[in-house]
This record gives structure tokens, sequence and C-alpha cells, in this order.
């Protein structure tokens, strides 16, 4: 196969065209030719050497380390403000809505001097660290980023309950100079809504989400620029509390927003909906994978490669047997999302459909490559979306069984 079919095939695999008359209709993201070219040299370097080295057995290792390559991601998350505003409980808040459990002490006052950081606990590479805010006596403005060491941070939350100071401003500018994100955050918005719901009892509590965001962007000409989240870290399934964390996710780029996205455990509508755009991205690395190593060894099964990413996809959704259990509240409901689970993953072989005629073609072996490569991309993408189905079903019909943190 010339270097012009092959990447014309690769990019069909990627736009999901199975052939030339088929309409390309981008996916993902969009490739150059150029783009994919290198890519898919540099895989078939790494699979050929693989092959020397360990034989198919350190070939399908690698492709299984493939799907696990975002825990190793290192994130740095910090939360800046003044003492009184709320940061532990919001770190509560949001660690709370990715695993189910609490990690930081909550007090009315201060209840650290120091920075102090939290580990996910689902990845303990991702950290949310509580730091004091700018202007205190121990954390002055000309000594600040030095001594919370600034640039270990892969994103800065600055958070007020009131309006931002120069501080905040001051910070969020030097952090955009050194290429940091910068997201601004409002709490204790439920405090405005009630306030406003009191005193113009015909205002419905977007009105007055509104007007307070109005209000602090016209204060604040730098915040103007960047927006401001309004959130109440008591009620997070209410106000902007969601549009903040896909916020951190974007803020994070797209391979450390994909570790924060896969780490988190507790479903929901917005979860699942994050979790499987970004498994459909591991849709099109099983296609190229399965395009390189399908090229090189005739022992290359989709079947396997289909399998080993459905139950990849199946514990990303929250749909494997231990995670089901600990959501579930009705037996028979829990038996019934099992059941349809386990069809989906015993339809595997029916779903990988492939002609004898290919399956002849297949023998050669660039052209068994792109075959496999089709073949893998397309069932990914069927199995997808039918977990992606009972996935959102599940949602609606489970209760979690812990609500509350002790």
């Amino acid at each position: 196969m010339c270097v012009e079919c092959e990447l014309r095939f690769i990019f069909c695999i990627h736009t999901g065209a199975s052939n030339q008359e088929d309409e390309v209709k981008p996916t993902i993201q969009e490739y150059s030719a150029e783009e994919l070219k290198k890519e898919i040299e540099n895989k078939k370097k790494k699979y050929e050497r693989a092959l020397k080295e360990g034989g198919v057995a350190l070939c399908w290792k690698l492709f299984e380390e493939e799907k696990y390559e975002w825990k190793y991601q290192k994130l740095n998350i910090a939360i800046v403000g003044r003492s009184g505003i709320g940061k532990s409980s919001f770190v509560n808040a949001i660690m709370k809505k990715w695993t189910g459990e609490c990690p930081a002490k909550v007090g009315l006052t201060e209840t650290t001097m120091v920075c102090t950081g939290y580990a996910h606990h689902n990845n303990p590479n991702i950290i949310l660290w509580d730091l004091p805010g700018v202007g205190t006596e121990k954390f002055p403005q000309a000594s600040y980023l030095e001594k919370v060491n600034a640039d270990l941070f892969d994103v800065f939350i600055i958070m007020t309950e009131g309006r931002f100071t120069e501080h905040d401003t001051w910070l969020g500018k030097v952090m955009q100079k050194r290429n940091i994100p910068v997201i601004f955050v409002r709490t204790k918005i439920h405090i405005d809504v009630k306030n406003s719901k009191h005193d113009h009892p015909e205002k419905d509590a977007r009105t007055a989400l509104d007007e307070v965001k109005a209000d602090m962007i016209a204060k604040s000409s730098f915040v103007k620029g960047l927006g401001v989240f309004l959130i109440d870290s008591h009620k997070s399934d209410r106000y902007e509390f969601s549009d903040l964390e896909k916020c951190i996710t974007e803020k994070l780029g797209e391979t450390k927003g994909q570790a924060l996205v896969f780490s988190v455990s507790r479903m929901s509508k917005d979860v699942v909906e994050q979790k499987v755009a970004e498994l459909r991205k591991l849709v099109w690395s099983a296609g190229t994978n399965s395009y390189v190593f399908g090229a090189l060894s005739m022992m290359f099964r989709e079947v396997a490669v289909v399998e080993s990413y459905a139950l990849f996809f199946v514990k990303q959704l929250g749909l494997d047997v231990q995670s089901l259990e600990q959501r579930a509240i009705d037996p028979e409901k829990l038996n019934s999302v099992k059941r349809d689970v386990e069809k989906v993953i015993a339809d595997i072989p029916s779903i990988i459909k492939c002609p004898v005629l290919l399956r002849i073609c297949q023998a050669l072996p660039l052209i068994g490559g792109s075959i496999s490569a089709d073949i893998v991309n397309n069932s990914l993408k069927e199995v997808l979306n039918r977990l992606e189905t009972i996935a959102l079903e599940a949602i609606n019909v489970f209760t979690d069984a812990a609500d509350y943190c002790n």
C-alpha cells in the first residue's frame, strides 16, 4: 500500500468513513496527514522493537498499558483565597462529587495556615492544594509566589465570597503571564439568592445569579476577560458547580484533563458524558494501534482487543460488578443492569464482522493492518454507544448509597 493510500485509510478510520465513497466527517479533532504519518511511524517503531525483544506477548503488554498511561500524570490544583471563604468546604464538595469521600477539615475560621494538599482518593497523583490568600502577614505579596511554589501548579482557582481584591487580580495576572490557567470562583452564592428572594420575591434564582455576576465583572476589568463561576459548596448539584468542574478539566489540557475525568468514580449524567467523550479518543488510539500491530503480526486478533477495551469502558462508566453493587439499593434493578452489560460483552464476536474475502486479504501485512484497524474502530464505537446508553439508564434507576459525608 502506498503512503498516500495508507494515510487516506487511516484518516477514514479516524473519521468513521469506511471507503473512498463515504463522506468524511471528523469526530474528535482534526489531524493533518503529516501528523498521522508521524504517529503511525512512531507506533510502528515501538511495536517492531517490542516484537523483536519479547514477541507478541510484549506487544500485547504495551497495547494494554496504553489504556492506563493517564494514571501517571501529575496534577496539582491550587485553591486560593482569604481565610473563612470556604476553601476546605469546596475541597470536600468536589472530592465528594468525584469519589464520595470528604477529605478536608472544615472550620468557621482558617483551619490551615500553611499550604495543605489533599490527594484524590482514586488517584494519588492528583492533589488539591488549599493555599492561603495573598497579602496576609505570613504570605505577603512580595514573597507569595516563592512561598507557595507557584510554578508547581497546573491551574489556580482563585476564590472569594465577595469582591475580588487587588491581591486576587495581581495573582491572576501573574499566573497568566506564567502560562498557568486561572479560574475565578464566587462562593456561598446561596446567601445572595436567598437575600434576593427576600427583597424581590418576583425574581427567580437565575436572575439573581446574573445580577451578581454582572456586578462582579463590572467592578473587576481583569475578571471580565475570564469570567467567574458562582457556586455553593453545600449545594454542589446547583448553580454553576458542574460548569466549574468542566472548566477545570478543559484548563488542564487534553492529557491531564483525561487523567482527571478517568479518576472520577461517582457517576452522574455529566460524568458519564465527560467519560464517554474521553473514551471516544481511546477508540481512535486503539484503531491506530490495531493498524500497526495487525500489520506486524498474523497472531493479532481483533476480538481480544475489543474485549480488552470494552472491559475498560465498563469500569470507567461504573458498570463493573463492584461499582454497581456499591450504587444499587434494589437487587432487581442491579441484576437487570448486570445482564445488559454482560450481553454487550457477549455480543462482541458478532459485533466484529469481517467478510471471508477481507480475511484472506488480511494476510498481506499493510492491508491486514488496515482491516484490523477498521474492525476495531467500528466495533468499539458500537460497544461504547451501547454501554453509554446503559450507564445513563443506570443513573436514573440507582441511588448512591452514601449521600452524605460523616
